[in-house]
């Protein structure tokens, strides 16, 4: 029968590649989709796995044993770590966007179709920072305040208007704000990205 390792031994299996490498996955795996860096993760699990070999948890059987259970515990805490980490980001979702009466919840309109890949949550946080990211990247385009326009309910028109523009270019605009914010979050497929971003360089050099 194999011995138990000591404190000391079991502390540098951890250092095995091997065992690293499964964790780091398992880590990958539930980070994804999420704001959640995965390397935050990894760390946060092996600090539990240390704290729990120093409190004498791993009782019983040798190496292979440990690391199954050192796994066990990684994971867990994985999960956890996500979990804890998403429902403070959710905490964010009460806090009313600058120019609106509306919390950052009610935000994202429906349209975008973004919310089957993540938490929506974790998304409509993800989609204000893009946003406000292109709209300095591209203030002629007023992405912002399409974007404002539209969750305050004002029709295009209205928007087109205020804007100084037609109708039909804040829709323009507003597809095209969709598209760049679905390829920044990379849940467009890579040819439609690159036909989008064609059309932009297109009508780019036809304004020059």
């Amino acid at each position: 029968m194999l011995s138990k390792p000591s404190a000391d031994s079991q502390e540098s299996l951890l250092l095995d590649r091997k065992h690293r490498c499964i964790i780091e996955r398992i880590a990958r795996k539930y980070t994804q989709g999420t704001s959640v860096i995965w390397e935050d993760a990894l760390q946060t699990a092996f600090i539990k796995v240390l704290e729990a070999i120093k409190a004498g948890r791993f009782r019983h059987g040798g190496t292979e044993e440990f690391y199954r259970w050192a796994t066990v515990v990684a994971r867990y805490e994985i999960i956890d770590f996500v979990r804890r980490e998403i429902r403070r980001q959710c905490s964010s979702l009460d806090q009313i966007v600058p120019g609106t009466d509306l919390s950052v919840l009610e935000t994202i309109p429906d349209e975008l179709n973004l919310f089957d890949t993540v938490e929506r949550a974790d998304l409509t946080l993800h989609v204000m920072s893009v946003i406000d990211s292109l709209n300095q990247r591209y203030p002629e385009r007023g992405y912002l305040q399409i974007w404002q326009g539209q969750i305050q309910g004002k029709k295009q028109a209205t928007i087109a208007q205020e804007m100084g523009i037609t109708q039909p270019e804040v829709s323009k605009r507003r597809r095209e704000l969709i598209l760049r914010v679905a390829r920044e979050l990379g849940l467009l497929p890579i040819p439609e990205a690159k036909g989008e971003r064609q059309q932009v360089q297109k009508r780019t050099k036809t304004q020059w």
